[in-house]
């Protein structure tokens, strides 16, 4: 069970909020499930990117995202300029069309709050493995490599 109290006690001298520990927590279940994705897909690089196992951390990453803040914009505004690394692996494997709107609004939301280029580069990789997803039979794995070299800027994938 993750309990942040401890740990946010431990590095602000103020005693964090219900809200803010809540949305500390959805933080850390986002870059979880996006980690054990990302692993998946290590694991099982043949695997399609619809299949059922993919799509369930895909689903439990944008759950946490979108929770993040839910009610009063303060979380998403506060935390959620953190979770470009979450939505980034989330986005390259999200299939449906729902997913990746949500994958696009809140990399917009965080490359308009950050400033930095990557915010934007990030996004329009995701972009373009839609595109050509579309036509593709079988995803290509980490499809993201490729077009990252296309794109002017620097990339670190943690």
């Amino acid at each position: 069970t993750f309990s942040p109290s401890p740990l946010l006690a431990s590095l602000h001298p103020l005693v964090p909020s219900p809200n803010q520990i809540r949305d500390f927590g959805y933080v850390s279940e986002a870059f979880r499930h996006a980690a054990l994705l990302y692993t998946e897909r290590l694991a099982a690089p043949n695997l399609p990117t619809g299949h059922i196992t993919m799509q369930q951390h895909v689903s439990q990453v944008l759950f946490y995202v979108t929770s993040l803040g839910e009610g009063s914009g303060e979380g998403c505004d506060a935390m959620g300029k953190f979770l470009l690394w979450p939505l980034f692996i989330a986005g390259s494997e999200a299939v449906g069309e729902v997913e990746r709107n949500v994958v696009r609004e809140r990399c917009r939301g965080i490359a308009r709050r950050g400033g930095y280029g990557n915010n934007h580069a990030g996004l329009e990789v995701l972009e373009r493995i839609w595109g050509e997803s579309e036509g593709l039979t079988r995803h290509e794995v980490f499809a993201w490599e490729k077009w990252m070299r296309e794109v002017d800027g620097e990339f670190i994938v943690v």
